[in-house]
């Protein structure tokens, strides 16, 4: 109990993995094909690239514990490693508030990578390009991409702190 007690930082990654997880039930973006009028909400179990972002943020919780549990110049790997984690999905959030288009484009991109894997037909990142500057398809960010930016940021504040030496047990 005191390990949990020495450094509260890594409380940080935990929560802002937390936070990203549920803003993975969320759609990160919204893609809308103008011609046919359809939505395409993408949440974390729709596309490989949301589904990493969930994994990701699981991840950091378990560096976020790891920080909590080791002791020396352990929590600085773990740390180092939540910080990885965190600065990804920040980076995917920012992206999908700031970028939607190009969100949705590395999203085509790995999906099409696991298709061709899997033998299913997906648009190249190309085609889609094309429709976005066609205006064919537009992207709009989601409520996901805003947990995420909240909990990437937390996340990285937790990394950051938990390099510092932990107060030691009174």
């Amino acid at each position: 109990m005191e390990r949990m007690k020495r450094n509260p930082a890594a409380w940080g990654m935990i929560l802002g993995g937390a936070i990203a997880m549920i803003g993975s039930l969320f759609a990160w973006i919204t893609v809308t094909n103008t011609q046919s009028g359809s939505d395409t909400r993408v949440t974390a179990f729709d596309a490989v690239g949301t589904q990493t972002l969930f994994l990701t943020a699981v991840v950091l919780v378990l560096f976020g514990g790891a920080v909590l549990m080791s002791s020396g110049k352990g929590r600085i790997f773990w740390a180092l490693l939540g910080l990885i984690a965190a600065g990804v999905i920040l980076a995917a959030g920012l992206m999908g508030i700031f970028a939607p288009e190009t969100l949705t484009t590395r999203f085509v991109k790995s999906q099409a990578f696991a298709g061709s894997i899997g033998g299913t037909a997906v648009p190249t990142t190309d085609q889609v390009k094309a429709a976005f500057d066609a205006g064919t398809l537009t992207a709009k960010m989601g409520l996901g991409a805003i947990f995420g930016v909240v909990g990437g940021a937390l996340g990285v504040i937790g990394s950051v702190l938990s390099f510092g030496t932990p107060k030691q047990p009174v």
